[in-house]
């Protein structure tokens, strides 16, 4: 899960949760690149996590998780192709 909060400005930190200790982060996402069936992440203040979300969304639940992305990580890459 990534959280993001926009009541105060905090430079675009994001707080990355997961079942796995190891993954869990409050810092800013180096970079995020969205297709239609997978979220690829890369985050971390002193060591570098590359993580692979794999999906399957279709329509407006994809056309939501486009929207939210790029407002969570304004300098995701989005790509539409299939």
């Amino acid at each position: 899960m990534i959280q993001r909060q926009f009541e105060f400005p905090d430079g675009g930190i994001c707080h990355f949760e997961s079942h796995n200790e190891e993954l869990l982060e409050h810092c800013k996402a180096e970079s995020a690149s969205l297709s239609r069936n997978k979220l690829s992440l890369s985050y971390g203040k002193e060591q570098c996590r590359d993580i692979e979300i794999e999906f399957g969304l279709h329509g407006t639940d994809y056309q939501e998780l486009v929207s939210t992305l790029k407002e969570m990580i304004p300098e995701s890459i989005i790509n539409t192709l299939k």
